[in-house]
């Protein structure tokens, strides 16, 4: 397994550790071969967000499979930060969904061969697994969503319900239409629409 980034960890009420992590059966860093020589192809490279609970005072040192939490191919994953190390329910990520009809063509030329891609936000609740998209367009690309918190708001839910939402790749999302970065702010109190 390859691990990315961590979406949190916290304590549970019995006193496990929570992992939620990316984690790959592949080499994400398809750039840099392993000791052998091998790469994976770039667009075969999954990964997913998914959750370890490991029992400190267990004598097994090998740790149980994790559960997924979204089956989709995603990274970046960002929470609210005043829920960082605390049990916590929203999650906001990249994610790529070939089924939304991103124009790979059209844009192919602009983005340098670079990999991963994504083509859409995720908003992960995690109490109900609920999974809401947004898709910017059949010609943009984004990268790490980040929380704009307004002035007010204590527990995540009202937060949650009163911040925004902009997700950031060079400044932005990139569109092939006028070939530069834009940044992009986004309710995340908003129901969510494939198409945006």
């Amino acid at each position: 397994m390859f691990p990315g980034h961590v979406s949190n960890a916290f304590e549970d009420t019995a006193g496990n550790l929570v992992l939620d992590i990316s984690l790959s059966d592949k080499n994400v860093f398809f750039w840099w071969p392993d000791a052998q020589g091998n790469a994976p192809e770039p667009s075969s490279i999954v990964s997913q967000l998914k959750r370890f609970v490991i029992n400190p005072k267990s004598s097994d040192l090998n740790l149980a499979d994790p559960e997924v939490l979204q089956e989709d191919n995603s990274e970046f994953y960002r929470i609210h930060d005043r829920f960082a190390t605390k049990p916590y329910r929203h999650c906001f990520y990249d994610m790529l969904n070939t089924a939304l009809g991103t124009d790979f063509p059209a844009i192919a030329h602009q983005l340098g061969g670079g990999y991963p891609l994504y083509n859409s936000l995720g908003h992960l609740d995690l109490e109900t697994r609920n999974v809401e998209v947004y898709f910017p367009g059949r010609t943009h690309m984004v990268q790490e969503p980040v929380f704009i918190p307004r002035r007010s708001g204590g527990d995540e839910q009202l937060c949650h319900d009163v911040k925004r939402v902009a997700f950031a790749g060079h400044k932005g999302f990139y569109s092939s239409q006028s070939g530069n970065s834009a940044a992009c702010v986004i309710e995340a109190r908003a129901t969510w629409k494939l198409g945006g």
